[in-house]
């Protein structure tokens, strides 16, 4: 029993600690190179002489016909 708790701390602990540096060691510098090259992956920079931010699919997708009556 008392092996239990003991295990459920260190993984409370250890896991917290695992994260953090997953976090610190990989992604912030990923994030911080993409910043620097001037990547936007994500399309999240404003751009005011956009009509519309939406983006359309080559090849477009499905007709509205096929997907009717689902269920």
């Amino acid at each position: 029993m008392a092996w239990g708790k003991l295990g459920l701390l260190l993984n409370r602990i250890f896991s917290r600690i695992a994260i953090a540096l997953l976090f610190y060691a990989v992604l912030t510098p990923i994030a911080l190179i993409f910043r620097r090259l001037g990547n936007d992956p994500l399309r999240l920079k404003p751009d005011p002489t956009a009509a519309t931010y939406w983006i359309d699919r080559v090849p477009p997708g499905p007709s509205p016909e096929s997907i009717k009556n689902q269920f």
